[in-house]
């Protein structure tokens, strides 16, 4: 019978506090906050507290009412990978790899490979992998024993995979090296990374391919392509597609 005592085992999970802060809590009671402290919630004769706070109920596994005095304050639990925004954008992994998370997937930039975020036993996972802190600038996984960590990428020139030749929505090309984009003939802006997405000029990057970059600006949407992306994945062409 699941009854509505907190324990840490029903606290595992990702959550948004009243402060709109994200946590993420593991088995061993850990609770690492968006900006990075890492603190137990393991109290005295398996209570649930946290900087003074105890937790006093449980509400059908989707959120936590904590009590501090007369003050009170309640945890949701966040159940859908898209909801968690600090996940989105762009990282790199451990092994240097390049990739972007945009809903419940991850494209790894270099690779041109993609790969489904799911939520399982209330943290989000990755083809085995257990993300067991999520931060603004990192996020730190588990599998059977091994860590690995995401790093946020902070600059544009850090971004191997945007160099070289893109073409827009309007036929206009360009050029892109070292954080700039040089549209022939024209004028060249710098890039950057905020919150995790690449920004120029005001747009706003929503998906990020090795192919292909959505871009968003109030209202309006433009796309970029890489010259001779469509003949890359031209039916028929099983040396691209093996």
């Amino acid at each position: 019978l699941d009854t509505p005592t907190p324990t840490p085992q029903k606290l595992v999970g990702v959550w948004m506090n009243t402060e709109d802060l994200l946590c993420t809590v593991v088995e061993d009671g850990t609770c690492t906050f968006i900006k990075g402290q890492a603190v137990s919630v393991l109290g005295p004769k398996g209570a649930v507290v946290l900087n003074g706070w105890r937790a006093v109920e449980v509400v059908r596994r989707d959120a936590v009412r904590w009590e501090k005095g007369s003050k009170q304050m309640q945890w949701r639990r966040l159940r859908s990978v898209p909801d968690i925004e600090a996940l989105k954008g762009l990282w790199r992994n451990s092994d240097g790899l390049e990739c972007f998370v945009a809903g419940d997937r991850c494209m790894f930039l270099s690779e041109e490979w993609e790969l489904s975020l799911t939520m399982q036993n209330g943290l989000v996972t990755m083809k085995g992998w257990s993300a067991v802190a999520i931060t603004t600038s990192t996020v730190k996984w588990r599998k059977s024993g091994q860590v690995a960590e995401w790093k946020r990428i902070e600059k544009a020139s850090e971004l191997g995979a945007l160099d070289g030749e893109w073409r827009n929505s309007d036929g206009m090309a360009c050029e892109v090296a070292a954080g700039k984009c040089t549209f022939k003939g024209r004028k060249t802006f710098s890039m950057a990374v905020e919150n995790g997405f690449l920004m120029l000029n005001g747009w706003r990057s929503a998906k990020f391919s090795p192919v292909s970059i959505v871009w968003e600006k109030d209202n309006a949407t433009m796309d970029w392509t890489r010259p001779g992306a469509e003949a890359r994945k031209a039916p028929g062409d099983a040396a691209e597609d093996a």
